[in-house]
């Protein structure tokens, strides 16, 4: 994502991956682990990303990191936790 933010291509940097938005899906849905390192790592990387993008420009699965205020990286609310937790009990129960 720092890569990206400063307008490279990560595969550029020894980033092995098919598609750059599958990653960014799978950021937002671990996104209460960016709270750990809200303020040193994650806000410079939301200043680089507006510097060098417009909401327009920027992917479209990295708009939400983007727009969200910098106090609020990381964080989910109650009930979203509670759904993640029904929905992978439901999915665990499926198999």
């Amino acid at each position: 994502m720092a890569i990206y933010s400063e307008g490279y291509d990560p595969k550029k940097f020894g980033f092995n991956y098919k598609d750059f938005n599958d990653v960014l899906k799978r950021i937002y849905r671990s996104r209460e682990l960016l709270r750990y390192h809200r303020e040193s790592r994650y806000v410079p990387i939301q200043e680089s990303l507006r510097n060098n993008y417009t909401l327009d420009s920027v992917e479209k699965n990295l708009k939400w990191f983007y727009k969200i205020e910098p106090n609020r990286i990381g964080d989910i609310s109650f009930y979203e936790r509670i759904m993640r937790k029904i929905k992978r009990t439901l999915e665990h129960r499926s198999r």
